[in-house]
Order: structure tokens, then C-alpha cells, then sequence
């Protein structure tokens, strides 16, 4: 995770799932406590690293595809730029179909603050 930075990434905890191969060959031996430690870990790390993207952000102009409504302000838009990463805007008369270029002033490891 260090090495390659990915912006975000899905994780969980391992589950066994009866019928599969690793179900009928292997034993799953790792106490819950360690699982879950090392669950913690990995998002640990990984919200540090989509910080760090996120941030390299702030001050770089971008396009956007107008999605919507923000989900905590209706006041705010959201939507995509080219590198899959979410933004916030003012609405500011923008319409959720059309593309728009902000400016990045924030973030947070999940979102591009803009104006």
C-alpha cells in the first residue's frame, strides 16, 4: 500500500465462506482480535495515503461532471473529475449533467473541497 498510493481501497476483515476451496482445505486460524487489528492498520494506512493525494490537490484547477445535490449541503454540488475523485462546489446556477471547472481549496481523504 506505501509503495503503489492508491487514492481509496475497499477492505474488510477475512470471512470464511462455506462451499469454497479455502473452506474445504484450510483452517482459518487467526483469532477475530488479530483480524481486526490488522483491518484497522490497513485503513489507517490507507486514509493517511488518500489524505496525502487528496491534499496534492489543493490550488490545481479541474473539470467536473456535474452528478448532484451534495449529500450535506443543498447548497453544494458534487461530482467527479477525470481522476474519479469526488468534489464539492458551490451550485452557483451549475446543472447535474453538465461538466464545470472549480478549483480545489480542500480535502479531506475522500472528497475535493472547491470553489
Amino acid at each position: 500500500m506505501e509503495e503503489v498510493g492508491f487514492d481509496w481501497a475497499f477492505m474488510f476483515a477475512y470471512s470464511d465462506r462455506p462451499g469454497t476451496l479455502a473452506n474445504r482445505t484450510m483452517q482459518d486460524d487467526v483469532p477475530a482480535e488479530v483480524k481486526n487489528r490488522r483491518l484497522n492498520q490497513i485503513i489507517d494506512l490507507q486514509n493517511r495515503k488518500s489524505l496525502e493525494r487528496y491534499r496534492a490537490m489543493i490550488g490545481k484547477t479541474v473539470e467536473v461532471l456535474v452528478e448532484g445535490p451534495s449529500k450535506r449541503d443543498p447548497a453544494q454540488l458534487c461530482g467527479r473529475a477525470s481522476n474519479n475523485m469526488m468534489c464539492v462546489f458551490p451550485a452557483e446556477g451549475r446543472q447535474a449533467g453538465t461538466y464545470t471547472t472549480v478549483t480545489v481549496v480542500d480535502s479531506t481523504s475522500a472528497t475535493l473541497i472547491c470553489k
